[in-house]
């Protein structure tokens, strides 16, 4: 019978390393049944031992059942070399393949927001921000979905302070900024807009580490009227739902660069 190849004797991490080896030869994702064979491991044994994995993080389960190499032992064998960079770098470059559109990642530094990473779409946009420049929370989009998820007191210290003034026409009164910063957290994302001189649109989201916020993605474009930029909002929920999962693998967050 299929799977009830096994050999007596073998202990049961025996058994568990023939499963990973299978990764080696086969394509993932692989059925349960096909790990079953390659590795000459009983059926109900191998179910077993992959839900134990999956339970650790080792191997993930998609939605039609394969089984595939978990972000858990990705980052545990990426740990002497690992960055947020390239953590992160490769997630981006895919919502950017799937989108079209520029996409970007900045991290909270202060009061303010670091471009700390940029891809290309193939549609052309203006670019408001180079990799690398710094811009007061308040002023970008992925600087407001920051701010939105910051602890209250920090928020009370950033609207206590002299705003400055944009040329994007972003809310400076403490009052209009606080109620746009509540609404922006409960949405779950923020949808500006801007002229410069051209129009362009920005779709914004955060990203999460053990529930705390840790950077924001935005997505940009020429502003298109007669296609909601909303309609994005799925593909950047996906991309960060897959960063989050690899990220909190990680008890504290590596450097962003360490190259």
């Amino acid at each position: 019978m299929a799977g009830q190849t096994g050999q007596p004797g073998r202990s049961v991490i025996s058994k568990a390393l023939s499963i990973m080896s299978s990764f080696e030869s086969l394509p993932a994702p692989i059925s349960i049944q096909d790990l079953a064979e390659h590795a000459r491991v009983p059926l109900s044994t191998t179910h077993r031992i992959v839900n134990e994995l999956i339970e650790w993080g080792a191997l993930e389960r998609d939605q039609n059942g394969g089984v595939h190499l978990g972000g858990r032992l990705t980052a545990l064998a990426a740990r002497p070399s690992a960055s947020m960079r390239r953590l992160l770098q490769p997630h981006l470059e895919e919502l950017c393949a799937v989108t079209g559109h520029t996409v970007s990642l900045g991290l909270r530094e202060g009061d303010q927001v670091r471009v700390s990473e940029r891809c290309y779409g193939q549609i052309e946009t203006p670019r408001l921000t180079r990799v690398g420049s710094r811009v007061n929370l308040h002023l970008t989009a992925m600087g407001k979905i920051l701010l939105a998820h910051e602890p209250q007191w920090f928020q009370d210290s950033f609207l206590s302070r002299d705003l400055a003034l944009s040329i994007f026409g972003e809310a400076t009164d403490p009052a209009e900024l606080r109620e746009e910063l509540t609404q922006i957290a409960a949405a779950g994302y923020v949808h500006t807009q801007h002229s410069i001189p051209e129009e362009v649109e920005v779709l914004a989201v955060p990203v999460f580490h053990h529930e705390k916020i840790s950077c924001a993605i935005d997505l940009m474009r020429p502003t298109d009227a007669q296609s909601p930029f909303s309609d994005f909002l799925p593909a950047l929920e996906v991309a960060v739902s897959r960063i989050q999962s690899e990220l909190d693998h990680f008890r504290t967050l590596p450097p962003w660069d360490n190259d």
